[in-house]
């Protein structure tokens, strides 16, 4: 129980930094196929969904934590959004900051402050506004409404028509631009064009192997800067865009990997609430033999799986073993994510469905803000995989508490 009560305190300050953005107190995890807010909902209460299709045409003066495979957002969010899909259509309002990720990401509506959005495609419609400043990271990016901001893209195809209130920054082999910058302009890119309406208030630094064309009716307030090309731009470019892919493509596979993450813990609650719960308590309960265990299996099965396979029967042995750690290690990181938020939110105490839904959702999201930390991420990280699978193992030999089936009021 010290074990425990200090493995929360330490915890604790991370958790109030996380949540200092937040205005409320108490958060409403809603999952399953298909999940709504229909319209005459009006929720105060910060919101956590998961689903195949999410619809919100309701009315949230929270923050919402969406993944699925497709977003529709029709109401209200009148604080943060932060979602990932296949596909993002924003026809509603955010009274705050909207952070996506996904395949294709459409902004029709409002959005009171800034905008992050690694997609492959993403667009913001003429009834479509930015409030703060816009990032996007993405193949394709057609920017018809205005960002009041500044406006950083990163991507191959980049169209803006609209209005940016403050500095324009794009990378990308194809530029056009169209809508007025009330600040500075800094353009890289293989073709670049001005077309008619665009105003540029402040300076212009283009780089690219060709001169940029300058249409009638489009107007350089400031002084025109083009960056000396040197004859090994082209492959200087070429590696900074398989690097800048290489990014993007991280950061997607890190954010799949998260939401699966959710997505598999929530199939271990529901299907394997007695085991799951189990081994996360076993976490909380016995850390430092939880390590010891796991360091130990993972030196044993990295030497079994180098020797086996040079043995007549072997192979198959060691193929079996390499998948079973592979799961155990999976596994790990949702057992202790378990155990930090169903010690947070009390889930070990009633064990209602929805404290270690929530408790998952929470301990899942300090993981993943711990893993951003330089260096010291790594070893959080090492760390609870290695605990993780540690208390799995100890979990597979001991008999669990038994664990009520029934939800228990919060």
């Amino acid at each position: 129980m010290q074990t425990r009560r200090m493995f929360a305190v330490l915890l604790l300050p991370l958790m109030l930094v996380m949540l200092s953005g937040h205005r409320s107190e108490a958060m409403l995890v809603r999952a399953g196929e298909d999940v709504f807010v229909s319209q005459e909902e009006s929720l105060s209460e910060d919101l956590a969904l998961f689903a195949e299709t999410i619809s919100v045409d309701g009315y949230v003066d929270a923050d919402v934590i969406a993944f699925s495979r497709s977003l529709v957002i029709a109401g209200v969010i009148n604080h943060d959004l932060q979602g990932g899909a296949e596909t993002i259509d924003l026809t509603g309002q955010v009274g705050d900051d909207f952070r996506a990720g996904g395949r294709y990401v459409d902004v029709r509506g409002p959005v009171g402050d800034d905008a992050i959005v690694f997609c492959e495609r993403f667009t913001l419609g003429s009834s479509g506004r930015v409030g703060g400043e816009a990032r996007v990271w993405c193949s394709e990016a057609f920017f018809q409404g205005d960002v009041d901001g500044n406006l950083r893209a990163s991507c191959a195809r980049a169209e803006v028509h609209g209005r940016v209130g403050g500095d324009l920054a794009v990378e990308a082999a194809s530029i056009k631009i169209s809508g007025p910058v009330d600040g500075n302009a800094d353009l890289k890119g293989a073709a670049i064009v001005l077309l008619p309406g665009c105003v540029i208030t402040g300076d212009l630094v283009y780089s690219s192997p060709n001169e940029i064309e300058i249409q009638e009716g489009a107007r350089i307030e400031g002084a025109v800067e083009r960056r000396t090309v040197e004859i090994e731009t082209d492959r200087k470019e070429t590696v900074e865009e398989l690097l800048a892919g290489l990014g993007a493509v991280w950061v997607f596979l890190k954010v799949a990997f998260f939401v699966g993450q959710i997505i598999v813990g929530l199939i271990l609650v529901g299907l394997f609430r007695k085991a799951t719960v189990h081994s996360s308590m076993t976490f909380s309960g016995h850390i430092w033999k939880s390590l010891g265990i796991g360091i130990i299996f993972t030196c044993c099965a990295v030497i079994a799986s180098l020797i086996l396979p040079f043995t007549i029967i072997g192979l198959p042995l060691a193929i079996m073993l390499v998948c079973f750690s592979l799961i155990i290690w999976y596994l790990a990181s949702i057992v202790v994510g378990l155990a930090i938020g169903g010690l947070m939110v009390g889930a070990f105490k009633v064990r209602s469905t929805g404290r270690l839904i929530g408790g998952l959702i929470l301990g899942l999201l300090i993981l993943r803000a711990l893993s951003f930390v330089p260096i010291l991420g790594f070893l959080i990280q090492l760390f609870v995989i290695l605990a993780g699978m540690g208390a799995i193992l100890i979990a597979m030999k001991t008999r669990p508490a038994e664990v009520p089936t029934g939800d228990a009021g919060p």
